[in-house]
């Protein structure tokens, strides 16, 4: 089942792609034709191993799929997507594809993808089922996460590679655990930065009394409430082994599954009715060539070319201010790491002393410090100089007077909204998410933690341990780590910097190669007998009016009635 915008673009779209070609905006379009057949969101389970998330999801598919005893050391992500007939699928890191048989999901055979690893990316499975329950939710990918517990590189990037590619998390935990592990704890705080929908899925309500069940229920939601500063979309307190309750997960995947449309505008129509109005409002200039001649329409060519030249001066103006901001933003991030990790010095220490690993604590601190600079004091800066290069982009390549209805609503907890801009597509693409990357310290940390581990095995009083460790980490771990990070950071916000330039150069880059066929085409027809341009006109006019026909259907509230029939 498809949205309504969704639809008309989908039965439309040879149509569309066929006028775009006319006019050289085929490119342009393109590149949403897989989200327009096939719009997926995810909605990744999360917890800690033994959480009981494979046998759950197993028991709602009423399919033994998933293994539930395994080594954490080789759980990898399974992506469980509707499908009419069973599939198996492998994604290499390398971007590649092999196909599977359910024994390779079933037993987690996963030597044929894991070692295809690059630059310590890991691979994932995507499963294809007939099963009833995800048939009902036909927008959204149940995903099947590795333990947050594991404490693995591979598995804490595949758990940062779903947060922009997904519509909410549920986060799973067991009944038993009593409360939020500190692992939970952390990935929770990265999601309120990110401001993701959170389901709270407590699982193994049968192992305990209904009165207790209802007291650790009230518990962690409170926890939760206060870790991301907002209730959970809904809680669902269940049994998988007695399938207790598994209807409060099906009506929490409902909500989700409703609130996919909205992103779908976001992402994929709005972004399309954007070009097509600039093609609609280019038509205008070659049906409207009365009073048109040759002479003016070389003086147009070359103001145009006079613009774009003026509005690459002001964007690489721009990115060189926006360069020299970051650097700053970049030592002020790797700052608070230091203070960040300092605020933490007797703690690390005493977990040191005890013979514990703090490697981990140590990761989780510098991945949410990093991820809250960025969030607060970086991405601020590049939106705000990104309007700057939207002010400035010559008026022939811009959409004037757009009229489109986009969705910047709140409900549930949910929240959608977009710029009205041309340039709001590139304001999209700026996903600065720095937790795979800052993990690539760890090598480093790791190496100085190891020494530091014997200090608890002297035979020392337990002060002077301490004061050791309290030195070791505050004068070589911290600034090690904080060097680390602040290199990481200027590779890190330099590749997305570059990365938005890009994006916008190309843009302008397809519009002006546009505008720039379009002036070459009216030279043409106003050279043309008065027969001749007359017929080219009509036929300029019979693709504008498909258009904007189109477009009426793309920006008007559709009847709910008429959309559910």
């Amino acid at each position: 089942m498809k949205f309504y915008k969704q639809q008309i673009l989908s039965d439309h779209w040879s149509q569309i792609m066929d006028i775009a070609e006319r006019y050289e905006a085929n490119q342009a379009l393109q590149r949403y034709k897989p989200q327009v057949d096939n719009f997926i969101m995810r909605v990744p389970l999360v917890g800690v191993f033994s959480a009981g998330k494979s046998t759950l999801l197993n028991r709602l598919l009423g399919d033994k799929l998933l293994a539930t005893d395994i080594d954490p050391r080789t759980s990898i992500a399974t992506e469980l997507h509707y499908g009419t007939e069973e599939r198996f699928i492998g994604h290499l890191a390398d971007g590649t594809t092999i196909s599977l048989s359910r024994d390779d999901v079933s037993n987690e055979n996963i030597d044929r993808i894991t070692p295809h690893n690059t630059a310590g990316k890991q691979g994932w499975l995507s499963a294809y089922l007939p099963s009833p329950v995800l048939e009902q939710f036909p927008h959204v990918c149940l995903v099947d996460l590795p333990g947050l517990d594991s404490n693995l590189v591979s598995h804490n990037q595949m758990i940062d590679h779903y947060v922009q590619r997904s519509l909410a998390y549920c986060i799973v935990v067991s009944i038993e655990d009593g409360e939020l592990k500190a692992s939970t704890q952390d990935f929770l705080q990265a999601l309120r930065i990110n401001a993701m929908p959170v389901i709270l899925i407590i699982t193994k309500s049968d192992r305990k009394p209904d009165d207790e069940v209802a007291a650790i229920s009230a518990k962690i939601t409170q926890s939760i409430t206060s870790l991301l500063g907002r209730e959970p979309l809904k809680v669902a307190t269940v049994s998988a082994r007695k399938e207790i309750n598994l209807d409060e997960i099906i009506e929490a995947l409902a909500l989700v599954e409703s609130q996919a449309e909205l992103r779908f505008d976001e992402v994929v129509a709005n972004p399309i009715v954007s070009e097509l109005q600039f093609l609609v409002q280019n038509l205008d200039k070659r049906i409207n060539t009365e009073n048109l001649t040759v002479a003016q329409l070389l003086h147009d060519k070359a103001e145009l070319q006079e613009s774009l030249s003026q509005f690459r001066a002001n964007l690489n103006k721009e990115i060189r201010e926006l360069e020299s901001q970051s650097a700053k933003i970049a030592n002020r991030i790797s700052e608070n790491v230091k203070s960040s990790l300092s605020s933490q010095l007797d703690t690390l220490a005493h977990h040191l002393v005890n013979g514990q690993d703090i490697s981990r604590m140590v990761e989780n601190n510098v991945r949410l410090t990093i991820s809250q600079g960025i969030q607060s004091q970086l991405l601020p800066i590049i939106n705000a100089h990104v309007g700057h290069i939207q002010d400035s982009i010559p008026n022939a390549l811009n959409v004037q007077n757009p009229d489109i209805s986009l969705n910047n609503q709140s409900q549930d907890n949910f929240s959608f909204g977009d710029l009205l801009s041309t340039l709001s597509p590139i304001l999209a693409l700026i996903k600065i998410h720095p937790v795979a990357r800052i993990v690539s310290l760890l090598p480093t940390i790791v190496g100085l933690l190891d020494g530091l581990l014997s200090i608890g095995k002297k035979e020392q009083l337990k002060e002077q341990q301490l004061q050791l460790a309290r030195e070791k980490i505050l004068y070589e771990v911290i600034p090690n780590v904080q060097t680390q990070a602040q290199s990481s950071l200027n590779e890190i916000i330099g590749e997305n910097i570059r990365a938005v330039k890009a994006q916008i150069e190309l843009q302008i880059q397809e519009r002006n190669d546009q505008i720039d066929a379009q002036l070459s085409r009216i030279q043409a027809d106003i050279q043309l007998s008065q027969a001749e341009q007359e017929a080219r006109r009509q036929g300029y006019q019979a693709d504008q009016t498909v258009l904007q026909n189109l477009l009426a259907n793309l920006t008007s509230t559709p009847n709910l009635k008429e959309q559910a029939q």
